[in-house]
């Protein structure tokens, strides 16, 4: 019998130097924690929602809203204090048994901000990001590498 393919999401939370924070969620597999790829993901209840490109609303930033808990504004408030990466990787699943079949993507993101409310707190995340350091940025982007502007000449980095 064929299955059709769900879609799963862990997300690893680093600091700006790319270490681990030991923060790891995964929303798919209620009440287990999930080893993938090494790194242990506990289960939370999140959405995420990726960055869009498109030329109605180029560089929509993603966001990640979990249920709004006093251990979770701590965490979301040192991330966005600390400036902290998240690492966001988008899987196939069965959707039977929720093992992944495959990766569709992996995102690395800027935690910017978070908004919260008595129910949830909405995590914002800036661009993706591509060099981070002191020298930054350490590439200049030039036409033959991405193409004409948006007629908007909207860029964020």
């Amino acid at each position: 019998m064929d299955h059709d393919i769900s879609e799963g999401v862990y997300v690893q939370l680093l600091t700006r130097d790319g270490a681990p924070t030991g923060y790891a969620f995964q929303q798919f597999h209620t009440g287990e924690t999930r080893t993938y790829q090494g790194v242990d993901y506990m289960h939370a209840g999140f959405a995420y929602s990726g960055a869009t490109v498109d030329l109605g609303f180029p560089n929509a930033e993603a966001v990640l809203a979990f249920n709004a808990d006093v251990l979770g504004l701590n965490i979301w408030k040192q991330a966005a204090d600390d400036l902290w990466i998240a690492r966001i990787r988008t899987v196939w699943l069965d959707p039977v048994t929720l093992d992944e079949t495959g990766i569709e993507m992996i995102d690395t993101y800027a935690i910017t901000a978070y908004v919260q409310d008595l129910q949830q707190v909405s995590v914002t995340l800036g661009s993706p990001l591509d060099a981070i350091g002191g020298d930054w940025p350490r590439r200049v982007l030039t036409q033959a590498m991405v193409g004409a502007l948006p007629p908007s000449a909207d860029l964020r980095f």
